[in-house]
């Protein structure tokens, strides 16, 4: 199941390009052109991850960024600004004091907002670990062992039926 994130933004063609910029990585995007429209859809579809610009109409990027906050702490949000009417390289750093998980001046290469989505909504998914299974004592590195949270419980069965020692 891909990642559900809220895009807002005043700008149409931010909207459009960011939307199909992320659809493109897989993942599930929903717009709005303000904080308050946004506001009603962050509670109507819980979204793991919230891109919001900082200058907009009706409800602006911080306000947004400090309900959205309130309602649901754990919701990683991504606060975007520049290249408008207001251009301020505070507004991001206010953003990220005021919560927001990371921040993107505008204009931004697409790969910088692929990426910074990537790892954002990495955080909000369940632990998982991955294994190799290919075992060879004789190489360098034997066995590669990765895992979210749930590391120790998987290391110690790891540990008790191979031997492989794992950290």
């Amino acid at each position: 199941m891909s990642v559900l994130i809220l895009v807002i933004d005043d700008d149409v063609r931010v909207r459009v390009t960011i939307q199909r910029l992320l659809e493109a990585a897989n993942f599930h995007i929903i717009t709005a052109p303000s904080g308050q429209a946004g506001l009603k859809l962050f509670r109507a579809h819980e979204p793991a991850l919230v891109i919001t610009d900082i200058i907009m109409p009706e409800r602006e990027g911080i306000e947004t960024i400090v309900q959205m906050r309130r309602e649901r702490p754990a919701t990683k949000i991504i606060a975007i600004s520049g290249g408008g009417r207001i251009v301020d390289p505070n507004f991001l750093e206010i953003a990220h004091q005021f919560g927001a998980d990371g921040t993107l001046a505008k204009p931004f290469e697409p790969e910088q907002c692929s990426l910074l989505c990537e790892r954002c909504s990495m955080k909000n998914r369940r632990p998982y670990c991955i294994i190799a299974s290919n075992y060879d004592p004789t190489r360098e590195y034997p066995c590669i062992l990765w895992a979210g949270s749930g590391l120790h419980a998987i290391s110690q069965s790891v540990v008790q039926n191979t031997g492989i020692w794992s950290t």
